[in-house]
């Protein structure tokens, strides 16, 4: 099966644009207009070469009056002559230019045999005209671009070329191709794609290029990113409002001002996503079942890529939007949230893929043999995926002193009881508050929540209580939960989200 190939570089203009250039690659010499051309022909189909623009790049008088007479640029000449003449005379063609850049590059040579070309923003003053732009947004403009190829045709290798452009927009094409790579890493857990991002240069081209010459072009340096199981932004609030902060500062950012169904599906695709994220880093085996079955908290791998994909298209609308002045985009926060939805992305795979995640339930019931073998167990445990293989002997011995020991299992029947029942020979009935510390310490066990019972083999089953008394020195009077559902929102939840906070 070939391997399928994408080639970013950025576009050139200048008098030489229709000569050949002859680059070398592995000992093979190929004449070519630009090094990503040379590439694609070296590596062969399916290869794509995708060329970034900078807006500014077609104001270049000197340029423009240099290809004039040249035979084969006639008709491109003809489309951008109006952007070199006198300043006044020029004003209004720089204008439609600015105002429809796409228009004038798709008559640029090298677009013609390029895959597709984007429009970045600049940065600097040409012929007149001042760009403006953070260097976030163009990082940002070359990396949803990625995205959406990646969505459209995924690809095997990305190789970026910087052999061509000014430093500012090669580092942006670097660091573009640095978070998205991140961005595939954290996605993908279960390590079933390993996408490879390299690096290719061409050896310097000083003034015109020599037809008796040629020039290695240097492929093979591969980026190498970690996906780390980290979530860079804190839950502000102990509830399903944990997110709305930051959702809502990430909706201004992108629409300009608060969008509320915005900032509802960012916030709340945040707080699920966290709390899968939260009870795996806590070794919160039985709470992940129940995020997984219980409506609420659910999420799918397309609800993730839906959102991304809405954010998206919004980004690029916005960018492409002015590209003279690139609007004052909150790079940090939209960085942050591309690399949360990636291990969003990456959590429900796993999930899924061990079938822990199968479908909405009414009723959570788990066999401790189940969740030895999938967490507790060195070579199959799901916590290996994400690096939390330190949770394993511990999540080990909480399964032996709650369940397993000989003495404790003997004191398991067939029908349900609290695990306080089990661990002490004789309970203290007004003992019944949660310890929120207690629940944590013990991997989720707490024993005035969890129960237990033996099932017809004599295989182990436990679950969260459906009904729970809250003790009256704890809020003054008593206070009943009567649902499984407000008592795992109330009582678990929030302990959760809390946890995260407390940790850092």
């Amino acid at each position: 099966m070939s391997v399928k190939r994408i080639i970013y570089q950025i576009g050139r203009f200048e008098s030489s644009i229709d000569e050949l250039v002859n680059f070398e690659i592995d000992g093979k010499i190929y004449s070519r207009e630009l090094s990503s051309f040379a590439l694609k022909e070296h590596f062969g189909e399916p290869t794509k070469v995708i060329l970034l623009y900078p807006v500014s790049i077609l104001l270049n008088k000197r340029a423009i009056e240099q290809i004039k007479d040249k035979e084969g640029l006639k008709s491109f000449y003809e489309k951008i002559k109006g952007l070199a003449k006198e300043p006044e005379e020029s004003k209004r063609h720089i204008k439609d230019y600015i105002n429809n850049p796409w228009e004038y590059l798709k008559e640029h040579p090298h677009s013609k045999k390029a895959d597709g070309f984007i429009i970045i923003p600049s940065i600097g003053e040409f012929l007149g005209e001042k760009f403006s732009s953070p260097l976030g947004n163009i990082v940002l403009r070359i990396l949803i671009d990625m995205i959406e190829r990646y969505k459209n045709e995924p690809f095997d290798e990305m190789y970026l070329d910087i052999s061509s452009g000014h430093n500012i927009y090669n580092y942006a094409l670097a660091e573009a191709g640095r978070l998205f790579l991140t961005l595939m890493k954290l996605k993908d857990f279960l390590k079933e794609k390993d996408i490879k991002v390299f690096i290719a240069i061409t050896e310097p081209i000083f003034g015109k290029p020599s037809p008796d010459k040629s020039y290695k072009i240097f492929k093979d340096f591969q980026l190498d990113v970690k996906g780390f199981f980290y979530f860079p932004e804190k839950p502000q609030q102990n509830n399903e409002y944990a997110f709305s902060t930051y959702a809502g500062g990430v909706s201004r950012t992108i629409k300009d001002e608060e969008d509320r169904e915005l900032k509802r599906k960012i916030m709340n695709m945040l707080y699920k996503a966290y709390l899968f994220y939260s009870a795996l880093r806590n070794n919160l085996p039985l709470v992940v079942y129940y995020l997984c079955n219980l409506k609420e908290y659910r999420y799918t791998e397309n609800d993730v890529k839906n959102l991304l994909e809405e954010i998206v298209n919004l980004l690029k609308q916005k960018l492409d939007k002015n590209l003279k002045e690139s609007p004052d985009l909150n790079f940090e926060d939209l960085r942050k949230l591309f690399i949360m939805l990636g291990l969003a992305v990456g959590i429900i795979r796993v999930l899924e893929k061990r079938e822990i995640c199968k479908g909405i339930k009414e009723e959570v019931e788990v066999y401790v043999e189940d969740i030895k073998l999938l967490f507790a167990k060195e070579k199959s445990s799901i916590y290996g995926y994400f690096g939390l293989k330190t949770n394993i002997p511990y999540l080990r011995q909480e399964i032996r002193n709650n369940f397993t020991e000989k003495d404790k299992k003997n004191l398991i029947t067939n029908e349900w009881k609290l695990l306080k029942y089990i661990l002490e020979e004789n309970p203290n009935e007004k003992d019944t508050q949660i310890h929120q510390r207690n629940f944590l310490a013990h991997c989720g066990f707490e024993r005035n929540i969890t129960e237990v019972k033996k099932s017809d083999n004599g295989d182990i089953i436990i679950r969260y209580t459906s009904y729970y008394k809250e003790p009256a020195e704890e809020k003054g009077k008593e206070n009943e939960y009567n649902s499984l559902e407000e008592i795992f929102k109330e009582k678990i939840v929030k302990g959760v989200l809390l946890k995260y906070r407390e940790m850092d």
